[in-house]
C-alpha cells in the first residue's frame, strides 16, 4: 500500500512487536524525531524520549495478546488494551479513528477505538492473518488469511466480516489502488498476484511475477502496482489498467516490503537478507545503490511529505530513519523486540479534495502558454488528467497540490479541446472538466485581382484562417449586381451578375476578425469590357 495510505505489514514469523506510529495533527511526534536523525540531529535511545510536546499515539503491538498504546508527548505508556493472540499486523483508518489488528494465530481482527482505547469485541476472519489494507474512504478493511488463501472483507461501519474471497496460496500482502476500485494481492507461494474488484469483491485473472511475493504497494497515480518476491529478490511493476507485468528490477537478498513516496518518484525496498534498502526510480524502474539499514529490516513507510522514510528493523528492535533526497540512513533508535510493522497516519484531518482552478481558458496559437490547476485538499491531492491536449503542450503534476500545462501551441493546434482533471488522496476524488480553446489570429488567403465580364454570373469564394471561425465583412462600394455574404464559418461569398454599365476597376477591402485580432485584405474587381458595357 502506498505509503501515508495504510499499514506497510510486515509478517516476519520470530518477530514480538508492530509498530504503529500515529502522528496527530497537534504536533510533532516521532515521524519528525526520526527525520532530525536522518538530517544528522541527535536522537535519544528511546523512540518516545526524543518527541516534543504535542504529539500523537504509538499503537505496539505484542505477541503476548496485547496493544500498548504510548503518549508520545510524554512517552507515558498508557494502560494496555488487550487483544487476542499473537497481533501481526496493524492498519489505521484514513481518519485516524480506529486500529485493526489482526491477530495470526486466532484467526481474528480487533479494533480499537482511538479516541477511548478501547477495544471492541474481536471479528472472525480466517487462518492466520497477516495483512490488512483498508480503503481510502474508510469503509472496508480487507484481511489477508495466509492460511486460508483467502481475503475477508470487512464492514468497518458495523465491523461485520463479508464472505471470504478466494485467491492464491500463503497470500502475504495486500495493496488497495488511490481510487478504491481494485485491491492486488499477493500470492506467497504461486508467484502470482490477484485483483479483486471492490466494488463486486470479485477476484480476477491471476498475473504472474517473481517467485515468492511478500509485499507489494501502489503509486499514487494508480497506475502501477510494485511486486516485492522474496525468493526471486526482485520487484515486478504491474501496468494496473491492462494487468501485464514488466521486466523485473533486481534489488536485495530476500526483500520483504515496499513503500513508494507521496510524489510517486521513488519505491523504496526493504532487503531482510542484506540489512539494507533500496530506492528504485519509479521513472526508469531502475534500482539505485543499496542503503546500508539495521538487521533484518522487516517493513517501511514514507512519511506524509514524502521527506523521511522510516524502516522498521526485526533483529536490531530499531527504526532506521532515511533522508529521501540524499537517501542516507540517520541514526537508529530504538524500540523494541523484533518490529515487525510500521503505519504512519496523515499529520493532518484527511479532507476531500476540490479543484479551485476555473474550469476554461485560452491559448494563442504559436504563443508560450501556461496554466495553473490549483487544488485543496489534505493530504495534498494527487492530480491527473484524461482526454488530448493541443500538440505542443504537457501536462505535469507538480506533486504539491498544484499541476501545470505548458508549451506553445503548434501544428495546425488550433480548436476547443476538452479533458477531465482528476484530484485525488485519501479522504476521495474530486473531477472537473476543462475546456482549452487555442485561439489563432484571422488571415485572409490571397485572391489577386478578380475579374469578371459585365453581364456574366461571377461567384468567388473568399478563405480564411483562424479560430475561432472568423466574420468577415466588406468595405467599399461593389459593382452594380455583386453582393458579399458571410457564410459564418470562416468564409464568404462575392456572387451575382455585374450589371450593363458597370465596367470599370473597383477597390473594396475585406476584413477578418475573431478574439484574437484582425486581418484586412484590399482586392480589386476589374470588370472587362462586353457589350452593353
Amino acid at each position: 500500500m502506498p505509503a501515508g495510505f495504510g499499514v506497510v505489514s510486515g509478517i516476519c514469523r520470530f518477530g514480538a512487536l508492530a509498530v504503529v506510529l500515529a502522528l496527530g495533527a497537534g504536533g510533532p511526534g516521532p515521524v519528525q524525531a526520526a527525520e532530525a536523525a536522518a538530517h544528522g540531529e541527535s536522537a535519544s535511545r528511546s523512540l518516545f524520549s526524543a518527541i516534543r510536546p504535542g504529539a500523537g499515539v504509538a499503537y505496539v503491538a505484542n505477541l503476548g495478546g496485547s496493544v500498548t498504546p504510548i503518549l508520545t508527548s510524554t512517552g507515558v505508556a498508557e494502560p494496555s488494551i488487550g487483544v487476542d493472540g499473537d497481533p501481526y499486523a496493524i492498519a489505521i483508518t484514513p481518519d485516524g479513528g480506529t486500529v485493526y489488528v489482526a491477530n495470526y494465530s486466532m484467526g481474528t481482527v480487533t479494533p480499537i477505538a482511538t479516541a477511548t482505547n478501547t477495544a471492541e469485541p474481536s471479528i472472525g476472519v480466517g487462518t492466520r492473518p497477516d495483512a490488512i489494507a483498508i480503503t481510502p474512504d474508510g469503509q472496508t478493511a480487507y484481511v489477508v488469511n495466509r492460511g486460508g488463501g483467502s481475503v475477508t472483507p470487512i464492514a468497518t461501519a458495523a465491523n461485520t466480516p463479508g464472505l471470504p474471497l478466494p485467491v492464491g496460496g500463503y497470500p502475504d500482502a495486500i495493496a488497495i489502488t488511490p481510487d478504491g476500485k481494485t485491491a492486488y494481492v499477493a500470492n506467497g507461494s504461486q508467484a502470482t498476484v490477484t485483483p479483486i474488484t471492490i466494488a463486486t469483491n470479485a477476484p480476477g485473472p491471476v498475473i504472474g511475477v517473481g517467485g515468492n511475493p511478500v509485499g507489494i504497494a501502489i503509486t499514487p497515480d494508480g497506475q502501477t502496482a510494485y511486486v516485492v518476491s522474496g525468493t526471486a529478490g526482485t520487484v515486478t511493476p504491474i501496468a494496473t489498467a491492462t494487468g501485464t507485468p514488466g521486466p523485473q528490477i533486481r534489488v536485495g537478498v530476500y526483500p520483504q516490503k515496499i513503500a513508494i513516496t507521496p510524489d510517486g518518484q521513488t519505491a523504496y525496498v526493504v532487503n531482510t537478507g542484506s540489512g539494507t534498502v533500496t530506492p528504485i526510480s519509479t521513472a526508469t524502474n531502475t534500482a539505485g545503490a543499496p542503503i546500508t539499514v539495521g538487521s533484518q529490516p522487516d517493513a517501511i513507510a514514507v512519511t506524509e511529505g514524502g521527506q523521511t522514510a522510516l524502516v522498521a528493523n526485526g533483529a536490531s528492535g530499531t527504526v532506521t530513519p532515511i533522508a529521501t533526497a540524499t537517501n542516507t540512513a540517520g541514526a537508529p533508535i530504538t524500540v523494541g523486540d523484533d518490529p515487525d510493522a510500521i503505519a504512519i497516519t496523515p499529520a493532518t484531518t484527511p479532507q476531500q479534495p476540490a479543484i479551485t482552478s476555473r474550469p476554461a481558458d485560452t491559448a494563442p496559437f504559436g504563443q508560450p502558454y501556461t496554466f495553473t490547476i490549483t487544488t485543496t485538499g489534505a493530504p495534498v491531492p494527487w492530480i491527473g488528467r484524461t482526454g488530448r491536449l493541443p500538440s505542443g503542450l504537457k501536462f505535469t503534476d507538480n506533486h504539491n497540490g498544484t499541476a501545470t500545462i505548458t508549451g506553445t501551441p503548434a501544428n495546425g493546434a488550433a480548436g476547443t479541446y476538452p479533458v477531465t482533471l482528476t484530484a485525488r488522496n485519501i479522504a476521495g476524488t474530486a473531477t472537473q472538466t476543462f475546456t482549452l480553446t487555442v485561439t489563432r489570429a484571422p488571415a485572409i488567403a490571397r485572391l489577386g485581382t478578380i475579374r469578371a465580364a459585365v453581364g456574366t454570373r461571377l461567384h468567388r469564394v473568399i478563405r480564411t484562417r483562424g479560430y475561432p471561425a472568423p466574420a468577415l465583412t466588406e468595405t467599399g462600394t461593389l459593382p452594380a449586381g455583386l453582393s458579399f455574404t458571410d457564410n459564418q464559418n470562416g468564409t464568404a461569398v462575392l456572387t451575382g451578375t455585374p450589371a450593363v454599365g458597370s465596367c470599370s476597376r473597383y477597390w473594396i477591402a475585406i476584413a477578418a476578425a475573431n478574439p484574437s485580432g484582425t486581418a484586412v485584405r484590399r482586392i480589386s474587381i476589374l470588370l472587362r469590357r462586353h457589350r452593353g458595357c
